[in-house]
């Protein structure tokens, strides 16, 4: 994990703990939503706690060691081999001798007893049985449709499905499929009056899953946070009471557990493999998303009850609580 991640995150918590009672009014969660960074609330209530901070609460981009291997190589090697040799000059006796030993073994290899491998001649050919990897079903039923577009995170090739389009100021814009947008609408039968609000679209795997790659993909850059997506949903329901009332915490279902709780069962789900429709995502879940990132959400939903031509709906999901008293950013998506 980056250091300056771990400066960051410290004078975060110098902020939460200067903010004292205040602290759920005036965290903001700024630092959540535009670094992928624990915030102060989080970070002193993991601290109250006695907790850590898991590697899955911070963003990829903090846990990534990128670096140039011309700028890792040394540009003048005489000059390196200088510093070493008046390195081991003023070292003591023993390590002068270790670094002797070692710099014989390299110039004289043919003193030691290591010897090359031997070469195997009997080569294997050809295997006999295929080696192909047997595709799941939702894969076979996905090829019938679209272009193919391949995710780079997890290698495996998306057919159409939930889509993120037109996203205001989305990150990593790059991820969307281009090029095809007509093909798209056309087949999809989606009205001409919307067709200038696209600017692109990305399928996301269809495993049960595809509400919350959509969301990951809208406002973390790529669909491989779902789990994440999950846990800070989580997270958010059970730190404000507001909640409550919108999952209807006090209406009972016939297994014994009120609407609230089972909505928690439901959200809960931390396997990397796929969930059946009791784990899917439901219209109330974007309000926390809404309320979480600060953002105005709008869906487009295709109703696919309707008697006759296509009919679609739109929805605009606006954050339950907010701090920002000017215009919020707003996120496209649909399905």
């Amino acid at each position: 994990m980056s250091t300056k991640a771990i400066e960051i995150m410290e004078d975060e918590v110098k902020r939460g703990v200067a903010l004292g009672i205040g602290l759920e009014l005036g965290c903001g969660c700024v630092l959540r939503t535009t670094h992928g960074l624990p915030c102060a609330c989080t970070l002193i209530y993991l601290k109250n706690k006695g907790s850590r901070v898991h590697l899955s609460d911070i963003h990829s981009f903090w846990r990534t060691l990128e670096y140039d291997n011309e700028e890792a190589m040394p540009k003048n090697d005489n000059d390196m081999f200088e510093e070493l040799v008046d390195k081991a000059r003023q070292s003591d006796l023993a390590y002068r001798k270790v670094f002797l030993e070692k710099l014989r073994d390299i110039l004289h290899p043919e003193d030691e007893d290591i010897l090359a491998p031997a070469v195997r001649e009997n080569r294997k050919g050809r295997p006999r049985c295929s080696t192909t990897r047997n595709k799941y079903g939702f894969e076979h039923s996905q090829r019938k449709y679209g272009t193919p577009s391949t995710d780079a995170s997890t290698n495996v090739q998306h057919m159409v499905g939930d889509f993120a389009p037109g996203v205001a100021g989305a990150p990593l814009e790059k991820n969307y499929t281009k090029g095809l947008l007509s093909t798209w609408v056309k087949r999809f039968g989606v009205p001409e009056d919307l067709w200038p609000h696209f600017d692109g679209w990305f399928d996301v795997g269809s495993d049960g899953h595809c509400g919350f790659r959509v969301l990951s993909h809208a406002l973390r850059g790529g669909e491989e946070d779902y789990i994440q997506m999950r846990d800070w949903c989580l997270k958010e329901i059970t730190a404000f009471d507001v909640y409550k009332g919108l999952l209807e915490a006090d209406v009972m279902t016939k297994n014994g557990l009120s609407k609230y709780e089972n909505t928690l069962r439901r959200i809960r789900f931390i396997h990397q493999s796929g969930c059946g429709e009791d784990h899917w995502m439901h219209s109330d879940d974007l309000f926390v998303f809404a309320s979480l990132y600060n953002w105005t959400i709008c869906v487009i939903v295709e109703n696919r009850y309707a008697k006759g031509p296509k009919e679609w709906q739109c929805m605009t999901i606006l954050p339950l609580r907010s701090s920002n008293e000017g215009v919020l950013p707003m996120v496209c998506c649909g399905y």
